[in-house]
């Protein structure tokens, strides 16, 4: 196991579990929804509700800091990675609304990006349709 998996792996459960304790504060009735303009606001009054955005909050902060140290290496490490031919693959997704943004370098990420994306759209008017 790499050096940067573990954190990885423990913010996206912390995302994934703030995720869950939003949909429990939801079908509590804890938490509301609206649009404004075209930006989604949650809101709530519960403690499912403030520990869900509580560990959303946290696991894209561990995210952020895990990236932010991974790339601070020595001078030698980064020179070792650009000899060994490593190249850095991602892709990104921008949700304005409903409406989508996607960003990517290379084809198989963007692709992922994108099925997310469409997902997550189809979520959001489901959503706001019920």
């Amino acid at each position: 196991m790499s050096s940067g998996l573990a954190p990885r792996t423990l913010s996206m459960m912390l995302i994934v579990a703030g995720v869950i304790f939003l949909g429990i504060a939801a079908a509590m009735g804890e938490i509301e929804f609206a649009i404004v303009l075209i930006f989604p606001v949650i809101w709530g009054s519960g403690i499912f509700a403030a520990l869900g955005i509580l560990l959303i909050f946290l696991g894209f902060f561990l995210s952020i800091a895990t990236v932010h140290f991974r790339s601070a290496g020595t001078d030698i490490e980064r020179e070792t990675r650009f000899q060994e031919g490593g190249r850095t693959k991602g892709a990104g997704v921008i949700l304005i609304g409903p409406l989508p943004i996607v960003l990517g370098s290379d084809k198989v990420s963007t692709i992922l990006v994108i099925s997310l994306a469409i997902v997550l759209m189809v979520l959001a008017i489901l959503w706001f349709l019920l």
